[in-house]
């Protein structure tokens, strides 16, 4: 990931500290995915987010040339969890 040409993560820091971060991936000529939007979570609510996503904005456009952004989608725990039994049970 952090080799990768096509991918940058974004970090945001307070007196030294990690506060927030977002990844941004080149997908296609003008397409880029957002992900791994992180912000400390009594920063919450503080505009940071925003921030965040508007720096990964400019970012997908400045590096990767990007049009259009989409979010990464991932499932939450219990519906992976949902979808792995239904398979389980359809291959049994």
């Amino acid at each position: 990931l952090i080799a990768d040409p096509d991918r940058v993560i974004l970090l945001a820091h307070r007196d030294g500290a990690l506060i927030g971060c977002v990844q941004v991936a080149r997908v296609g000529d003008d397409l880029a995915y957002l992900g791994m939007l992180t912000v400390e979570p009594t920063l919450q609510t503080s505009g940071l987010g925003r921030r965040l996503l508007a720096a990964a904005e400019s970012e997908a456009v400045a590096r990767f040339g990007a049009r259009r952004m989409e979010p990464i989608q991932i499932f939450a725990a219990s519906a992976a969890s949902s979808a792995r039994r239904t398979l389980y049970a359809q291959s049994s």
